[in-house]
């Protein structure tokens, strides 16, 4: 080989180095990202409102907490409706089973055993399935939005 050759050589490893170095840098960047997640916008999203519009941060925390009391007041409403359907239908299933059962007595005091038994059996037993079916259905309920929420 030449010394031509070898200076085309060093020359042309020089301009490789030289590209890769320039193809590094031009691939280093930085990214910046915020994220905010809140009811309320953030508080420099905020703090520009308030430039715009004197006291409307004010409003704004304010209509907030007003919707906020308003929806748990919807909530605890319909929690109670819930549980006071809940006691009457208790006290319902509570009066179909005692006639069943005081029914079923009776048969049997007047001579009418068969039928009398098989009245209890029944008023026994669609008590005891109404009240595991229920349960298995607020367990399904539950563990679903368990589910949901994770």
């Amino acid at each position: 080989m030449t010394s031509k050759n070898h200076k085309d050589i060093a020359k042309q490893s020089r301009s490789t180095a030289s590209d890769q170095n320039n193809q590094l840098q031009t691939k280093q960047q930085l990214l910046l990202g915020h994220q905010y997640s809140g009811p309320l916008p953030h508080p420099s999203i905020l703090e520009k409102y308030e430039v715009l519009y004197p006291g409307a941060t004010k409003l704004i925390i304010d209509n907030y907490l007003l919707q906020t009391k308003h929806r748990q007041e919807l909530e605890k409403r319909v929690i109670e409706s819930g549980c006071g359907d809940s006691r009457k239908g208790l006290w319902f299933a509570f009066i179909i089973g005692m006639t069943g059962i005081v029914g079923s007595v009776a048969c049997i005091l007047s001579g009418a055993q068969i039928a009398g038994s098989v009245l209890g059996f029944t008023s026994l037993t669609g008590l005891v399935s109404t009240f595991i079916i229920g349960t298995r259905e607020r367990r399904a309920e539950r563990e679903t939005k368990f589910k949901a929420m994770q």
